[in-house]
């Protein structure tokens, strides 16, 4: 399963694992979230998979554009993606 929009390597000093945040789209169902999930957790390179509910996720949404809200003044929970976090088990030297 490939997963576009994927971000290859947000690591800034080389050394750390690289990180890949993947954005669900709102309507995705319970089951393509645990499809996904499964994915990631049976993935030999992928060390952690942390998985960002919707209220979490329009949480932090709402702490990142703080100095912004036009940004987000219109945005609901149910509109909110759901990201999935998942850092490597490898790091660059």
């Amino acid at each position: 399963m490939s997963v576009p929009g994927a971000a290859p390597d947000c690591a800034a000093d080389g050394r750390s694992p690289r990180v890949a945040v993947v954005f669900m789209t709102p309507e995705a169902t319970p089951e393509e979230l645990a499809a996904v999930r499964e994915h990631f957790e049976t993935d030999p390179t992928i060390a952690v998979v942390e998985f960002v509910d919707r209220a979490q996720s329009f949480e932090r949404m709402q702490k990142l554009f703080t100095r912004q809200p036009e940004l987000i003044r219109d945005l609901t929970v149910e509109q909110t993606p759901t990201p999935f976090r998942c850092s490597s088990t490898r790091t660059r030297r």
